[in-house]
């Protein structure tokens, strides 16, 4: 049998493994720290709020102000190589000041923070002393570390800001690039800062539920809609259609998913195969992520090993063919 019908019929029995389509690829994160920044300090005291049910941002009725920190983790349930197309940040507001409510920002923070046993309980709005490793006005963990700028480094623009109408939900959206940063380069996920746009009115102190909080309901929460790594048809599923796009387009310098180019840095190439194999065989519609088939993706390779050695008329490709053009640099911070 000619090798170039073996090919097909490989292809065929392959694709029977993928018959369905999936919806949104879609995932909703608990927060995995948070705090609050207290600005006054009381004689002999640091405040922090590490363990408690509440988070709290504003000022109250003496001009002290309060700030919140939040991180989330993206993976595993983000798979590696995914284009973030929306992220919206859920918190329930329990308590408003009297002033009522005012844009509250949220700000990517610079530098890592930690969340100790401090707790100032409910309604706990004048914080507790701090613990070791807590975040403080003064300290990324207490009280070894200190951050460049009391207050929190952060980010001096704001990624997204959005005004509160009443007690309850409240959601923050357009947080998409800051979660692409931080899906594309780990070591930079220290979570956000949330503080008021304007901090200069006394008694605009809101409570919000923290990830403590006995009702898992009103905890924070991080809704993530994302292209995963390697889907190019943007089905929700990674198989052999999206390798056929991948194929077609390989050593091309085209942009973006629906080409095959994964990583988003222009061309097509190994690094793109790459993410594709890592996902392979997976079905992102659905909360359960399977492990990939090391079988299926090992019939990959060599498909596409054929492909190259066609296309270059019977020769090995050569080291430069196989050479990654450098990628421009971006911030993507948001």
């Amino acid at each position: 049998m000619p090798r170039s019908l073996g090919r097909i019929g490989l292809l065929a029995a392959l694709t029977l493994l993928w018959t369905d389509f999936g919806s949104a690829a879609e995932r909703l994160l608990p927060a995995v720290a948070d705090n609050t920044l207290f600005s006054e300090m009381p004689p002999g005291q640091t405040l922090s709020n590490g363990a408690g049910p509440h988070v709290f941002v504003g000022l109250n009725r003496f001009f002290h102000v309060r700030r919140g920190l939040m991180r989330f983790s993206l993976t595993p349930e983000i798979p590696f190589g995914s284009t973030i197309n929306a992220a919206t940040l859920t918190v329930n507001i329990s308590q408003a000041a009297a002033a009522g409510f005012t844009p509250v920002s949220v700000h990517r923070l610079l530098a890592s923070w930690g969340e100790g046993t401090s707790n100032s309980g409910t309604p706990g709005g004048s914080g507790a002393p701090a613990t070791p490793g807590d975040a403080t006005w003064l300290h990324r963990f207490f009280d070894t570390d200190f951050w460049l700028t009391p207050g929190g480094d952060f980010a001096p623009g704001a990624t997204a800001t959005a005004t509160p109408s009443s007690l309850g939900a409240f959601s923050i959206s357009g947080l998409a690039g800051d979660v692409q940063t931080w899906l594309d380069l780990p070591a930079t996920n220290h979570g956000w800062l949330l503080r008021l746009s304007s901090e200069t009115t006394s008694q605009t102190a809101i409570r919000l539920d923290s990830r403590e909080n006995p009702v898992a309901g009103l905890r924070p929460a991080l809704r993530v809609s994302f292209r995963a790594g390697g889907d190019a048809n943007a089905d929700d599923l990674v198989n052999l259609s999206d390798f056929a796009v991948l194929a077609a387009n390989f050593n091309q310098g085209l942009f973006g998913p629906d080409n095959g180019d994964f990583n988003r840095d222009s061309i097509v190439d190994l690094a793109d195969f790459a993410i594709l194999a890592i996902n392979f065989n997976r079905d992102f519609s659905r909360a359960a992520v399977p492990e990939p088939r090391l079988g299926v993706v090992a019939g990959a390779i060599v498909l596409i090993r054929s492909l190259r050695k066609r296309r270059s008329g019977g020769k090995q490709p050569s080291a430069e063919g196989l050479t990654r053009k450098p990628a421009a640099s971006s911030d993507g911070g948001g």
